[in-house]
């Protein structure tokens, strides 16, 4: 290789490095690659197909940029892309970091554009907050060239389902009117004294009717039945009328208001 390991270069100018390769064969299936540090920078193939072995001549020309750092001499080159390219998915509202990936040195700088316009961003990612589809355009400049990393995102809609439509629960059926009528429906006694109310329904289909009570119960088939006590002599007195029809059976309460007279002697 000419220059051999260590070259006196003056920063800015041009350099062409040769690489030659003796006594190889066969030289058609040849293939020379270039390396900065670790990363290959430039492959070439010697394509001769009649060739069987001989000298073969490589050479790479490259600017003498240099800079001393805490690392030594650094290589200066043009900012670079893996991708110049790329398509990002997302779903609408998502929070997402578009990443431009350019490297160079000098350290690029970075200018970002969404459909054209500019945006206020500097660095290597912009972090957004999506809501439609739309073009980025990065862009990484240093003073020895530029290059521009095109960002297609693609806004996907989540669909909304539908909430079910509420169940509606049946709510309680309307109370079922009780053919009963209490004569009197209501009555004042005093304690002690005796006491008799009727109870009659209008229903023609019915399998029994009657009173509850604590003295004075009775069930019939009569379309009246009569609650009687001799005495009334019960504070807790709660009689009631009960009917069994075809709807199923119902009742009423007789109102009993009970009091007891007291004589005061002067």
């Amino acid at each position: 290789m000419f220059p051999t390991k260590h070259v006196a270069a003056v920063e800015g100018e041009l350099y062409e490095l040769q690489c030659d390769i003796d006594q190889v064969a066969p030289v058609q299936h040849l293939m020379v690659r270039w390396y900065r540090d670790d990363d290959n920078i430039k492959t070439d193939s010697y394509a001769q197909p009649n060739a069987t072995q001989g000298i073969v001549s490589v050479s790479f020309t490259l600017a003498a940029n240099f800079s001393r750092g805490e690392n030594g001499s650094r290589f200066r080159y043009a900012p670079e892309l893996k991708n110049i390219t790329e398509d990002v998915s997302v779903n609408v509202g998502d929070d997402v970091t578009l990443d431009c990936g350019a490297e160079g040195y000098p350290a690029p700088a970075f200018r970002w554009s969404r459909d054209g316009v500019n945006l206020p961003e500097t660095t290597n990612g912009l972090n957004i907050t999506l809501a439609t589809s739309a073009i980025y355009n990065c862009t990484a400049t240093n003073y020895l060239g530029d290059v521009t990393k095109i960002i297609h995102v693609h806004v996907k809609k989540t669909s909304i389902m539908e909430a079910p439509a509420a169940l509606t629960t049946p709510g309680p059926s309307p109370p079922i009117s009780c053919p009963l009528v209490l004569t009197p429906a209501k009555i004042a006694v005093r304690f002690g004294d005796p006491v008799s109310v009727n109870c009659s329904t209008s229903a023609t289909r019915f399998s029994k009717i009657g009173w509850e009570a604590i003295s004075g119960g009775m069930t019939s088939t009569d379309a009246v039945v009569t609650w009687t006590v001799e005495e009334v002599n019960d504070w807790d007195t709660k009689p009631l009328c009960y009917i069994d029809v075809e709807d199923g059976p119902c009742s009423i309460m007789l109102d009993v208001t009970l009091y007891r007279e007291y004589k005061y002697s002067s």
